[in-house]
């Protein structure tokens, strides 16, 4: 380990040119790390978690006059505010630029392949004629278990030379990554700290003390209000429950991901600047760290054992409570905890880096002897290599454990270290934070926070039934879908994505995504349409449970699969033209068909469709008409069915009659070894 280095307030303070390579740690947030690297006379790409960060950044540097003007940054990703997303020949313009001597590309995660596959192609520079920082690679890791293209930073790094790539954080993690782990380790510390005051508000009963905090503050501050709430129904509740009070709902905002927005079509503000939009504002996990605000305000965090999603961590807390720069402050900040509690149940299970290696190695090694006995090619082959990596994967989905990813160039599976380390890090969370054996203040002081203990309760519990919230969230999902109907084609492709992650509650993300792929056989209004038919009742309502939907998808995906899918192999063995059936041959069949197929995990979603013979004839009888055409025959003891035909795979459309939006178009699939050749 280097270090540690000593400073008063910022990295600046020491007499560097140029921050070292390996793990740089910082003992607390806005040292000026990344400043430092920005104004530093060598060439950066610099990986920030979130757009606001960066534009920011690069804002700053055009805005003030003292900045030197021979390395004023470049952003590239989406566009945000007045920060434009750059088109390719605008970053090689930049990179042509002579007047600025020293380029400094900044971007997030997801943009980072586009960054390289550009450099990769300039004239004159290649990406090891850059140095690689990544910022808050903390927030990286923990993002990456549920954004994948957040691990992809992790492939770029490992192949950029080990004197030309750091990361950084204030808050570290353990790193399962043999290479990550063996990083050089500098350390910053700074010479003296100020106590973070945190009142602790212990309490089965968070979102009522939030109400009553809130109306308090109201009534006797004008500062804003920061609500710290990664969960979107205690949210809208919370909201519901302001404006009964008299709060002006023009006043609220909620910042979270663009995959959420949706949800709140009134109050979704970006945090388009240093300073946050409303009097009252609501930060999901998307608004965690990575980003500087200059003013003062009071923060509430709510962090609830029950709710997973809002189980913050100490480390996460004193992320958050640094957003706020100097010379503002935390008026006063607020920590509503809600703990395991004796004979309360848990479905945590004691997770190690080891074991979680070792299963994801077993799968890398699967596929590696499916590739051996199997070659791609091979008469045996079949094609069925990508079924068989969603087999793989899928089994691993199940248990919430995807251990394995796709490599940058989507050639074979490798282990997801990134992944590895969050769901380490949420068993750690749970156990030394919120199980019943946790000292949750001796954890706060050991972050920096100087801790009130306080005990709240009120009988008034602020809360929704289960069945309120699925309906609630399967209506939003009907409404949603019936607003893309009136679409252009290639605006539903690119709204289908950004639902994925916001109704994962109520479908599987993954079968947004493959509702997005049918664009290749069928137009997109077409399959929204059917899929409304199938969601919907007579009552203009949406249906009870899933059954017609789920069995919409699996017709879908057997009009789609060529005849060398396992589905299609299994279907024609079973099922021969002009064969009269009785219904429990038929759904005998079918069982055997979705068994062996493995059709429930290859089309990623919890299916409906039943697998077992008792009870379930009538509704694989049902199924069966989403694979073969046939004829009934009604007759007592039983009815018997002509097998017609199986339905043939449906031709793709031509690729010109296909709208594929602009992010398709420049969809990058960046290969590693041309990116550093």
């Amino acid at each position: 380990m280097n270090g540690p280095f000593l400073v008063d307030e910022y990295i600046s303070e020491l007499d560097l040119d140029f921050l070292p390579s390996g793990m740089l740690v910082k003992s607390d947030t806005g040292m000026g790390a990344t400043h430092f690297e920005l104004v530093s006379p060598r060439n950066s790409i610099i990986v920030e978690p979130i757009r606001v960060t960066a534009c920011n950044k690069v804002r700053s540097a055009m805005q003030r006059n003292d900045y030197p003007q021979d390395r004023i940054p470049f952003y590239v990703g989406s566009a945000l505010g007045d920060m434009l997303s750059p088109k390719d020949d605008d970053i090689l313009e930049y990179l042509n630029e002579v007047q600025f001597k020293f380029k400094k590309l900044i971007c997030v995660a997801d943009s980072l392949p586009r960054v390289m596959r550009v450099i990769a192609n300039h004239e004159l520079y290649n990406a090891v004629d850059f140095f690689l920082l990544i910022d808050e690679v903390d927030s990286i890791q923990m993002d990456s278990s549920f954004r994948k293209a957040m691990e992809v930073c992790l492939d770029f790094y490992q192949y950029q030379p080990s004197d030309k790539r750091a990361m950084l954080t204030a808050t570290p993690l353990e790193f399962s990554n043999p290479l990550l782990a063996s990083e050089p380790v500098t350390m910053f510390n700074l010479r003296s700290t100020t106590p973070k005051p945190t009142t602790f508000i212990k309490t089965p009963n968070g979102l009522q003390y939030i109400v009553d905090r809130v109306t308090e503050l109201t009534e006797t501050d004008d500062s804003k209000i920061v609500i710290v709430l990664n969960h979107m129904h205690s949210i809208h509740l919370l909201i519901e429950a302001f404006v009964q009070l008299g709060i002006n709902t023009k006043d609220v905002a909620v910042l979270c991901s663009s995959l959420s927005k949706d949800e709140f079509p009134q109050h979704h503000r970006e945090l388009t600047s240093d300073v946050y939009p409303s009097r009252i504002n609501f930060i999901t996990s998307a608004y965690y760290s990575g980003y500087d605000i200059n003013e003062s305000f009071h923060l509430i965090c709510y962090a609830n054992f029950l709710i997973k999603s809002t189980m913050l961590s100490p480390s996460q807390i004193k992320q958050i409570h640094g957003r706020c720069r100097k010379p503002n402050m935390i008026l006063s900040h607020s920590l509503v905890y809600r703990p395991q509690y004796e004979n309360e149940s848990t479905t945590f299970v004691e997770l190690t880096s080891e074991g979680l290696k070792s299963e994801a190695q077993a799968i890398v090694d699967s596929e590696r002897c499916f590739n051996i006995h199997y070659p791609e090619g091979s008469i045996n082959n079949l094609g069925i290599l990508k079924n068989f990596r969603a087999i793989l994967v899928d089994a691993l989905n199940a248990k919430n454990l995807n251990s394995v990813r796709l490599n940058s160039d989507k050639s074979k599976l490798v282990i997801s270290y990134f992944f590895i380390d969050s769901k380490v890090e949420q068993y750690n969370i749970y156990s030394t934070f919120y199980s019943t054996k946790a000292n949750p203040v001796e954890r706060l002081q050991e972050a920096g926070f100087e801790v009130i203990p306080v005990n709240y309760y009120n009988e008034i519990v602020i809360k929704a039934t289960e069945n309120q919230q699925i309906n609630i969230k399967k209506s939003r999902l009907v409404d949603r879908l019936k607003t893309l109907v009136e679409l252009p084609e290639d605006e539903i492709a690119d709204e289908l994505r950004k639902m994925e992650g916001v109704f994962a509650s109520t479908i599987n993300g993954r079968v947004l995504s493959f509702m997005n792929e049918l664009k290749y056989y069928f137009p997109l209004k077409d399959v929204i349409t059917e899929a409304l038919n199938a969601l919907v009742g007579s009552d203009g309502l949406p249906r009870r449970d899933l059954r017609a939907f789920n069995y919409w998808l699996v017709g879908k995906y057997f009009q789609t699969a060529d005849e060398n899918t396992p589905i299609r192999v299994f279907v024609n063995h079973y099922f021969k033209k002009g064969e009269m059936l009785s219904s429990t041959q038929v759904a005998e069949y079918m069982k055997d068909c979705i068994v062996h197929s493995q059709l429930k995990t290859l089309l990623g979603f919890d299916s409906r469709v039943p697998i077992s013979v008792k009870g379930n004839s009538k509704l694989r009888v049902t199924l069966a008409a989403r694979f073969i055409n046939r004829s009934r025959k009604r007759r007592r003891g039983g009815d018997l069915f002509y097998v017609v035909g199986v339905i043939p795979p449906q031709t793709p459309r031509v690729l010109d009659d296909i709208e594929l939006s602009p992010n398709e178009m420049f969809m990058d699939h960046a290969g590693i070894d041309t990116t550093f050749s």
